[in-house]
């Protein structure tokens, strides 16, 4: 008997090792779920263009930058669900030119010590397009900029949408813009259903990952205030974005997109002036 129950124990002993190799062969606990060492996916960073300019990232005039960003997804072709009756872009167009006008008063010249504001417009639905480069406002800029804003073809609707390319290529613009205060305003009328999430994008943007820094040379975002504007969808649509820190209102129509677009740039005007000099 004692030498059947030893050669039961080898037996137990040859087993238990056998196991163990072939656990460990799997990669022991680093595989399992719950491990400590299970792996985590890794957070996106920004991915800036290898044209990006890090030296105009440090520069911090008093002004403001703004980039507009336009859905021009095949949605934006419809007719809005309530209100007048004229297809979304078109209605996007003469929104934009209408805000523009308000802009000229708000600004004024440069030459006559205006303040200093600079605006960019850019488009998306697939992919995203720079419509206009940075440009600093002025009553001769302005008026360009009406112009080409009150041409609905310039906003002719197709594609899907890429609300996150957008609020990317809005982030790298405006982190070489050279001044103190950046802010994006993304109009949209549909959820993202095209290349990565808008929510790990404005992760990005408010962690200060891209991939234009370096260990020597930090580019940072974080102070970007970022907007979005439903047009004809419920702003809930996008509370995921506003529990990372965005701004996020409403519009039904052409007047109401008009209104929002004006309040958050008036907004970001009187924050500028409180931060210039006699500013609290």
């Amino acid at each position: 008997m004692p030498k059947r129950k030893k050669k039961a124990d080898i037996g137990y002993i040859i087993l238990a090792v056998a196991g163990i190799a072939l656990f460990m062969a799997m990669g022991g606990f680093r595989s399992c779920p719950g491990g400590s060492a299970s792996k985590r996916p890794a957070r996106y960073s920004l991915q800036f263009s290898p044209d990006f300019q890090p030296a105009l990232s440090f520069r911090d005039d008093l002004g403001l930058s703004v980039v507009v960003a336009v859905d021009v997804s095949g949605s934006m072709a419809d007719k809005p669900a309530t209100g007048p009756q004229t297809a979304k872009y078109i209605q996007a167009s003469g929104a934009l030119t209408e805000v523009l006008k308000v802009l000229e008063g708000l600004v004024g010249s440069q030459k006559e010590g205006g303040l200093l504001v600079k605006l960019s417009l850019i488009s998306f639905s697939d992919q995203v397009r720079v419509l206009l480069p940075t440009t600093v406002l002025n009553r001769e800029t302005l008026k360009a900029l009406e112009a080409y804003a009150s041409t609905p073809d310039n906003f002719r609707p197709g594609g899907a949408t890429a609300i996150g390319a957008a609020v990317e290529k809005g982030t790298e613009i405006l982190a070489q813009s050279g001044t103190i205060m950046r802010s994006l305003i993304v109009i949209s009328d549909g959820e993202n259903t095209s290349g990565i999430a808008p929510e790990s994008v404005l992760e990005a943007v408010y962690g200060d990952r891209n991939t234009a820094s370096t260990a020597e040379v930090a580019v940072t975002t974080s102070s970007t205030l970022v907007s979005f504007i439903g047009f004809d969808i419920d702003a809930a649509r996008f509370s995921g974005l506003a529990e990372r820190g965005a701004r996020v209102t409403g519009a039904s129509d052409q007047e109401e997109l008009v209104s929002e677009l004006r309040g958050l740039l008036e907004a970001d005007i009187t924050k500028l002036e409180s931060a210039g000099p006699g500013g609290p």
